[in-house]
């Protein structure tokens, strides 16, 4: 588990995720969790088009409730070509 854990910080950091996608709070390797867009527990999966980049404390604190990506780190990721799973900006 820890391996794809890994796994999945290491594509979010290579694609350039460095900003909380709720937050918008700059990340560091040390501080960036991978976030499930649609939760697991929601039915959400673990693959790439529904993960992104969060920091710790937003990441415990939203659990799987639904939240409002923060819009410039949206506008972001549309630039960058990512889709995220089922989200639109605020």
């Amino acid at each position: 588990m820890a391996d794809r854990s890994k796994s999945r910080r290491r594509y979010l950091w290579d694609q350039g995720w460095r900003r909380c996608i709720w937050c918008g709070k700059h990340l560091t390797w040390a501080s960036l969790t991978c976030e499930h867009m649609v939760p697991r527990s929601r039915g959400g999966t673990d693959k790439r088009m529904n993960l992104a980049a969060a920091c710790r404390r937003c990441n415990m604190q939203r659990s799987s409730n639904p939240w409002v990506p923060h819009p410039e780190v949206m506008e972001w990721a549309r630039r960058r070509g990512l889709a995220l799973a089922g989200l639109q900006a605020r």
